[in-house]
């Protein structure tokens, strides 16, 4: 009985401080901060970044369980970033970016950016050798004029 009346009165009690905070906003001439929902913006990061994520980790053949238990986290945060559900804090970002050896800007990266995109492809093919390095460059070059020739058309 006693243990309610107190939950009863903290309720009575915090609901009469918020009134009067927001009355006191008001008297000021000011609104209470709305909280706000993510922006179409911050979904298109969220879901950039996440699939960033995804796919510098399948480069490196590494599971989300794998990748959650070397960050420290849960399963399902692996899973909530890459699909763009949770966007991850700065220090977040840079452990992960350490974790998959990429660089903070890849993760981030547009890659309908052309700047972003080179850089992006840059760390894909940063471990291949020489040989290998030049056949895919070749092969871009190659693409890129037949491409140009049919656009032409």
């Amino acid at each position: 009985m006693q243990l309610s009346f107190h939950i009863n009165y903290i309720v009575i009690l915090h609901h009469f401080i918020s009134e009067l905070v927001i009355g006191l906003w008001g008297f000021l001439g000011r609104k209470p901060m709305p909280r706000q929902s993510r922006s179409e913006k911050g979904d298109e990061l969220g879901k950039r970044v996440g699939r960033n994520i995804k796919i510098a980790r399948a480069r490196h053949g590494i599971t989300q369980g794998q990748l959650a238990e070397a960050l420290g986290i849960e399963n399902v945060t692996v899973s909530r970033i890459e699909t763009g559900a949770q966007l991850p804090s700065l220090d977040r970002l840079d452990d992960l970016a350490r974790y998959l050896k990429v660089s903070l800007s890849s993760l981030v990266g547009d890659s309908t950016n052309t700047e972003a995109f080179g850089e992006l492809l840059g760390e894909v093919i940063k471990d291949l050798p020489l040989r290998e390095k030049e056949f895919v460059y070749g092969f871009a070059v190659q693409y890129a004029q037949h491409w140009r020739a049919g656009k032409r058309k």
